[in-house]
């Protein structure tokens, strides 16, 4: 949408539900990332004609999910967008950390992934990621749980059978480079871990 010097830039794969086609814009314009205006769309999936478009809070753009008759958006937090009417339900405030990789959505939970960050500060502890989970029903939380120490990004997560999967990488707080991950299986109602699988040992 628009050229390279336009306003607008289709970023992720859309998502196809409900006979429409959702894609996410983002002003192309602004320099600085957590300035991006951002657009979620949806067009008829057979003509492709518009049906509505909805502007969210900026932020980091990253990737949204559809589910039932909600989007799901990370923007400045985790907003819920109506997916008939592209009218905005309600919005969950943003923590400290960063939301990173796409929201994960069950008929019960909300999973959302926290990034970390590597600190340079004397004596002040890295901040390591965290998942947290959020009843699907009315946003509050349910559990969270804390990756391992120096672990600060993820990719988001999947369900299957009652357990929740989640890679998480540590990255040398020097470099930025990552030096290795870890693969979690969690209890998706408790956030108990079942065990949990380190790169380093392929």
């Amino acid at each position: 949408m628009e050229d390279r010097y336009g306003r607008s830039v289709v970023f992720h794969v859309p998502v196809v539900a409900h006979g429409m086609v959702y894609l996410q814009t983002y002003d192309a314009a602004q320099r600085y990332p957590s300035r991006m205006p951002q657009h979620v769309h949806a067009l008829n999936a057979q003509t492709g004609k518009p049906i509505w478009e909805s502007g969210v809070q900026r932020g980091l753009v990253r990737e949204f999910a559809v589910a039932g008759d909600e989007v799901f958006v990370i923007s400045g937090g985790l907003e819920g967008i109506d997916a008939r009417s592209g009218t905005r339900k309600w919005h969950v405030p943003s923590r400290p950390s960063s939301l990173n990789g796409p929201p994960t959505i069950t008929h019960d939970f909300v999973y959302l992934s926290y990034e970390g960050w590597p600190t340079w500060i004397e004596n002040e502890p890295h901040k390591t990621g965290e998942m947290v989970v959020l009843e699907r029903a009315n946003r509050q939380e349910r559990w969270s749980a804390k990756a391992h120490e120096g672990q600060y990004s993820t990719e988001g997560a999947i369900v299957a059978d009652d357990v929740l999967y989640t890679v998480w990488r540590h990255i040398d707080s020097a470099t930025a480079v990552t030096t290795s991950a870890t693969l979690f299986a969690l209890d998706v109602r408790t956030g108990q871990e079942y065990w949990h699988f380190d790169a380093t040992e392929l």
